[in-house]
């Protein structure tokens, strides 16, 4: 299905190619949610994930070049600037963190709010384009 004609379908409007793109920064994000153990168990070879040890983790994480740090109750988010990535994510693998994710992403530079019918237009937009076959990632900036 085309692109276009999804965006005309739901009353959206498809920008110029790169139109938004200053919007974005690209950064590294990594996701961890324990210590990754790896166990021989009856001939096969499994990974076991530890609860995390949130200040142990971010004392380590504050050595590094990282950009910013979140954390709540089961997970660290860690943002890193994109030079800095490849250093980082194998800092934190050395001490054996279990990473959910670990990638670079286009990150808002600002969010913007919508009212409930236009949030939920959107929504039903993003849902179109993720089953087109053509999209492989859609980004927006729509804040919480």
């Amino acid at each position: 299905m085309s692109i276009k004609w999804i965006m005309y379908k739901y009353w959206w409007v498809l920008g110029a190619i790169g139109s938004v793109a200053r919007q974005f920064k690209e950064q590294g994000v990594i996701v961890i949610d324990g210590i990754s153990e790896t166990v021989q168990e009856k001939w096969k070879t499994i990974e076991k994930v530890h609860p995390l040890n949130t200040e142990e983790l971010e004392e380590r994480a504050m050595e590094l070049p990282i950009a910013d740090i979140e954390i709540d109750e089961k997970t660290v988010v860690i943002y890193v600037d994109k030079q800095d990535f490849s250093v980082v994510q194998k800092a934190l693998e050395a001490f054996h963190y279990h990473m959910l994710e670990s990638d670079i992403q286009f990150i808002p530079e600002n969010t913007v709010s919508l009212n409930e019918e236009n949030t939920n237009k959107l929504y039903t937009l993003l849902d179109a384009l993720d089953d087109d076959e053509d999209v492989d990632h859609v980004r927006h900036n729509l804040g919480n």
